[in-house]
């Protein structure tokens, strides 16, 4: 119960200086929590100690706190919903293709050096030779 609350802080923590913090990425706390901590520090920790995620889990820590506030408000318990079958693994399809497609294509999309265009030199007076293509006789870069 305690490493959960310290999961719920931290990861508030990391949500507060995402959104409110500097922009500066070295002196930002919300990426140090999360990529040396979650995804440096736990899988390494957890060569040695066992899976300790599990006990840090903030996700797990909130939903039984609220498991627990139901089950007082309502001791026989809310009947459970069964998954459709008809379903399979779609959903879970649809969003790994969603996840990659963010990664990979949305986040360059606003990128000019990610694209395939090669960029005009707008003049060399900006202290760089622009390079020849010959095939069109045009300065690119």
């Amino acid at each position: 119960m305690l490493c959960g609350a310290i999961g719920v802080l931290v990861f508030g923590v990391a949500v507060y200086a995402g959104l409110k913090g500097t922009e500066a990425p070295d002196r930002n706390a919300s990426l140090t929590i999360i990529y040396v901590t979650a995804w440096l520090g736990f899988p390494i920790f957890s060569i040695f100690l066992g899976n300790i995620f599990s006990a840090f889990n903030p996700w797990k820590a909130v939903s039984s706190v609220v498991g627990q506030a139901f089950r007082l408000a309502s001791p026989e318990g809310p009947d459970h919903l069964r998954y459709p079958e008809k379903l399979g693994r779609w959903p879970a399809a649809v969003g790994l293709v969603a996840f990659v497609w963010l990664e990979l294509v949305f986040s360059q999309g606003s990128d000019v050096s990610a694209g395939v265009v090669p960029q005009r030199c707008s003049s060399e007076s900006e202290g760089v030779t622009p390079k020849r293509n010959f095939a069109t006789r045009t300065n690119w870069w």
